[in-house]
């Protein structure tokens, strides 16, 4: 029976509005009333049912029940050695690292959860629930956990056949730029979309640019959709001049200059509104353009910025739910031509979508018992491939852009006082390392986990700072101190370095942490929520036709996508299938994972390097560039109508053994240099009795 199992295999998760749909609520296996409702009607009607839905006001302590049956909490179920025990240790660490700073600093957190419990009782008290017809009489549907088939909680209120468009939150994505002409600022919005949240579960996203002579146009992938935006005034390049000022052709862009691009996200809820901003790139920075200040002159390194973003790929992951991993699977197979626009932008939502696969299968907190952990609004993430010119290559990047999660414990937890904000700085550290590990080294390497780490094996301190004065002087960047000093205006503290540790050439960072709740993000001083893309150090010309913009991209990320979701499948799978309640479905999972694991592979080396017959001598021949260590043969290079030789004769455009490196994990499971707790087995740790714990 349809409704049956939607009660029984459908978990109750209380969030305010329709944030799932149908598709995601089952894709999650959870959702409030109202999601679990649009789940079962659209069963019904599928199966030829006719069907409305009825909405009552259940009673405080009806609500408190229902939001109960949420508990317990779920465990994490992997084991030592896995990529998620890795990511755990670490997190961990740098738990207890912000821990003792905040402790050092005399810093008390507040007691209670800031009105979570009493805020989530209340939204559950709007309960909706399926009626169906039956003999011409309407039979009530209500799944909530102990409901009678044929009853309901409370009596309808009002019944109808559709839901009030009100109640599904929507996500608006835009794109502005900003232009300068005759030394004034103008911020133009190029491309604008609106959709709700439910029709965005497993939804592949995605942005890039279509290339003109003189002119760039925005186009964003929903699914199968394709919109394009206005077009705006690129850059022209022609050379470079004296003092490497860039040489732009003065008939091209029709007197504007191109400044900065946003990729803009705002999520409209019953609840309220939040918004959050990606930036492609921006040659002045927030400081200069809050002071006032004449906009900058353009220079070689800032024309290569803007030229090498607008050859940038993005892909936006959205979850608004748990993501199983048996779609990181489905998502890779419907990836198509992965030379393709579309096969890019799909590859890069897929790695996006991994980082919510992963996050979710992490532990809530280090408290134990744990606090319930569920996403209840929209979270965004950006993964971006970046070309480089030299070597040719694209660098990959991540972006945790819109985190939105609700970590709950019940009024009689034995961790209701302080714990709350120990969750959710424990949970804000592990949003940051599920992301730098999912990176790996190379790409996560100027992160602001690996800032501190790098400043506690120099024994730089970590450092609090509540107000804008207690910033050390000369440390950030303008652009840096700006935004650190905006955190705490917003009644934040920061977490700093005590000062910039020595040969550390990347950007700076910190760990903001509010005050009432814990709540934790990393960020560095550029705005975003990881490392920053790798620029090249040529500039590049523009005069590149899309296809082959999309080409070279293409191996390099596909390759990358399928490998780590197709591991990450696998693992999950072996997991389960050798764990006590594990079976031959989970060890079917564990099979195709390591199929897409092997398609990735193939990938990285069939379809980017070609045949391993080498042009004029075979392998290894004369002139060939050099191949690995050890003796093995160096990867042919590329061949075929994508990669072959130019026309006229020379050598491959795009040689991947130039960006050939040893393999390597993301990280160690612990850091020499970051505190750590005693006697840590195998298992999460309970958390230890600390001078400053809950």
């Amino acid at each position: 029976m349809l409704a049956g199992f939607v009660q029984a295999e459908i978990r109750y998760e209380p969030y305010a509005g329709a944030v799932r749909g149908p598709r995601g609520t089952l894709l999650a296996r959870a959702g409030n009333s109202l999601d679990r409702a649009l789940l079962l009607a659209a069963m019904l009607r599928t199966a030829g049912h006719r069907v409305r839905f009825a909405q009552g006001a259940l009673s405080p302590a009806q609500a408190e029940q229902l939001v109960r049956a949420a508990f317990p909490a779920r465990e994490p179920s992997f084991k030592s050695g896995s990529g998620l025990m890795t990511i755990t240790r670490r997190a961990l660490q740098h738990f207890l690292l912000l821990g003792n700073a905040l402790s050092q600093a005399r810093f008390g957190p507040p007691e209670g959860d800031a009105g979570a419990w009493a805020r989530t009782v209340e939204e559950a008290r709007r309960h909706v629930w399926v009626q169906v017809e039956r003999d011409g009489r309407w039979l009530d549907l209500d799944t909530s956990p102990g409901v009678a088939y044929g009853h309901s909680l409370v009596p309808a209120e009002f019944v109808r056949d559709e839901l009030d468009t009100a109640v599904f939150p929507v996500v608006e994505i835009s794109v502005e730029v900003e232009m300068l002409q005759d030394g004034r600022r103008e911020v133009r919005t190029v491309l604008r979309h609106a959709v709700r949240a439910a029709d965005l579960a497993a939804v592949p996203i995605g942005m890039f640019h279509e290339r003109k002579p003189d002119a760039s146009i925005p186009v964003l992938m929903v699914g199968e959709t394709r919109l394009t935006g206005e077009s705006f005034p690129s850059p022209v390049f022609i050379g470079v001049g004296p003092a490497r000022a860039p040489v732009l052709n003065p008939f091209g862009g029709g007197g504007d200059r191109l400044n900065a691009e946003w990729l803009k996200f705002r999520i409209i809820t019953p609840s309220g509104e939040r918004a959050a901003a990606y930036t492609v790139f921006d040659v002045d920075g927030p400081a200069a353009r809050q002071s006032g200040n004449a906009p900058k002159d353009l220079s070689a390194e800032g024309l290569q910025v803007i030229l090498a973003s607008l050859d940038a790929f993005l892909g936006i992951g959205i979850a608004t739910g748990s993501t199983p991993p048996a779609l990181l699977s489905a998502m890779a197979a419907e990836v198509g031509d992965p030379q393709s626009e579309t096969g890019v932008v799909r590859l890069l939502a897929l790695i996006a979508s991994t980082y919510h696969a992963v996050r979710g299968a992490l532990p809530s907190s280090f408290l134990t018992p744990r606090p319930l952990w569920y996403i209840d609004s929209p979270s965004i993430v950006v993964a971006r491939a970046q070309p480089r010119a030299s070597p040719a290559a694209a660098s990959l990047s991540m972006d945790l852009t819109l985190k939105s999660y609700r970590l709950l414990r019940p009024p009689d937890d034995s961790f209701t006082r302080r714990g709350p904000f120990y969750d959710h700085l424990a949970s804000g550290v592990l949003d940051h390392t599920a992301e730098r590990w999912l990176l790996g080294t190379a790409q996560a390497s100027g992160s602001v986990g690996a800032l501190f780490e790098t400043a506690a094996m120099q024994k730089v301190p970590a450092r609090l700072v509540k107000t804008a004065a207690e910033i050390p002087s000369g440390l950030f960047t303008d652009d840096g101190r700006l935004r650190v000093s905006d955190v705490l205006g917003r009644g934040q503290v920061a977490v700093i370095p005590d000062g910039r540790p020595k040969d550390w050439t990347s950007l700076l960072g910190w760990w903001s942490v509010d005050q009432r709740t814990g709540w934790t993000e990393d960020a560095t001083e550029d705005g975003g929520h990881q490392a920053a893309p790798e620029y090249g150090t040529s500039t590049r010309s523009i005069a590149v036709v899309n296809a082959e913009r999309v080409k070279e991209l293409g191996c390099v990320v596909a390759g990358a996508a399928i490998l780590a979701a197709g591991l990450y499948v696998a693992k999950v799978g072996i997991d389960r299938a050798f764990s006590d309640g594990g079976g031959g479905g989970d060890l079917e999972m564990a099979m195709g994972g390591a199929t897409a694991a092997a398609v990735g592979l193939g990938m990285m080396t069939i379809a980017c390097w070609g045949s391993s017959a080498q042009p004029g001598g075979g392998a290894g021949g004369a002139g060939s560039p050099p191949g690995p260590p050890g003796g093995a043969p160096a990867p042919a290079p590329p061949r075929g109508p994508i990669y072959g030789p130019p026309a006229g004769g020379g050598p491959p455009r795009f040689d991947p053994r130039l960006t050939w490196r040893e393999p390597s994990l993301p990280y160690a499971p612990t850091h020499p240099e970051l505190p750590t707790l005693p006697g840590f087995s195998d298992t999460i740790p309970e958390m230890p009795t600390l001078p400053w714990g809950p």
